[in-house]
């Protein structure tokens, strides 16, 4: 066994390229605080990569509807060894009774191997250790997809997947269709497929495995549509009073309070609490008090907006509202279902600028508020 050190999870990618180049044959394990995983490697190629938290075999095929609940029980109960192997033995199962086809277990293996990979990205620390010759425990080895180039494929992508990830949230995040903003939009082939995947019930890490498609493009296909406004999450719970003002998410404004032109921003729930308030306001108790009464009132021009809309399900709501002032400054109001984020700016600002950078902070909000739990 030879130990590594604790470092980042993006040092993956230089350990993997590392190992490559030494035609490493072995086992890398990978663990943080609360989550373990295994990268098995052959001369220096990925052969297989699971996780605690990677979808299981048996959850895939059910996710796929493949087969029953009472059928997957049955196939387990045929599975030899050890219950913690019994994921990794499946394959073998389903080779011999034919219930699936061997391409879909490939697909499935691949899955979990990107998944791991990935997941390793999202870690801050990581402990890594080296076991020289270890090999995977697994019932049917000829339906890995070994000659795929993985290390290569993370090292091409591995970079972007934090900005990806950012964006879309957690793997159990749910979305659902903006179809006011899908008629004026041309989606490509990949886009169209997914986009027909959202119903607001499939997980996020569902719809990747549904699409067929190679794991990050999957994955970047879901971004670029919840970039353009085709889809959005859905809010599925609230959020907690600790998360309001934490650091967290008052750091997500800065890049908003950096843009020339703009006085301050702060966020408010549909009910005109405050949620979290730049610096420069917190700062200065007269003009914090003014904001919050101020909020009050943008929340009811949200609400005499949406109120107004027409009935019609595909006519969308409120999504922005642009305030003009007596001193010359505006408001901009950007929308979501629960939270506003509020944006005073001068008259000389970069407004589009301005709405694009709005935008992606409430989006980036409301991931963590939303699909932190």
């Amino acid at each position: 066994m030879r130990f590594v050190e604790t470092m980042g999870g993006q040092d993956l990618i230089a350990i993997l390229q590392s190992m490559g180049e030494n035609s490493f044959t072995g086992a890398l394990e990978a663990n943080t605080s609360n989550v373990f995983a295994t990268v098995w490697m052959k001369e220096g190629k990925i052969l297989y990569a699971r996780s605690s938290e990677s979808t299981s075999l048996g959850e895939s095929l059910l996710t796929l509807g493949l087969v029953s609940k009472e059928r997957l029980d049955e196939l387990m109960q045929l599975v030899e060894g050890p219950t913690y192997l019994q994921d990794s033995m499946l394959d073998g199962v389903l080779l011999k009774s034919e219930v699936v086809p061997q391409q879909v277990i490939s697909y499935i293996r691949a899955f979990q191997i990107s998944e791991t990979l990935f997941g390793i990205l999202d870690w801050e620390k990581v402990g890594y250790e080296l076991k020289d010759g270890a090999q995977p425990k697994i019932g049917a080895l000829e339906l890995l997809p070994t000659n795929y180039p993985w290390v290569e494929f993370l090292s091409e992508y591995g970079t972007d997947w934090p900005r990806i990830r950012a964006r879309i949230g957690l793997p159990n995040q749910l979305f659902r269709k903006q179809p006011a903003k899908r008629r004026d939009t041309s989606l490509s082939p990949e886009e169209e497929k997914i986009y027909n995947l959202f119903d607001g019930h499939k997980k996020a890490k569902e719809v990747v495995l549904w699409s067929g498609l190679n794991f990050y493009v999957a994955n970047k296909v879901v971004y670029q549509m919840l970039d353009s406004g085709i889809i959005d999450i859905v809010e599925r719970q609230a959020f907690r009073q600790s998360q309001f003002m934490s650091k967290a998410v008052s750091d997500k404004l800065q890049p908003l309070l950096r843009l020339p032109g703009v006085v301050s921003a702060f966020l408010v729930d549909r009910s005109g609490k405050m949620i979290v308030q730049d610096r420069s306001t917190q700062e200065h108790d007269e003009l914090s008090e003014h904001i919050k009464t101020m909020a009050s009132i943008f929340v009811q021009t949200v609400d005499d907006f949406e109120r107004n809309l027409p009935k019609d399900e595909e006519s969308g709501r409120v999504e922005q509202i642009l305030v003009e002032k007596e001193n010359g400054t505006k408001t901009l109001l950007i929308v979501s279902n629960s939270v506003i984020l509020v944006i005073d700016a001068a008259q000389d600002v970069n407004w589009g600028l301005l709405r694009l950078s709005g935008q992606r902070a409430l989006l980036s909000v409301r991931m963590y508020l939303f699909a932190s739990n």
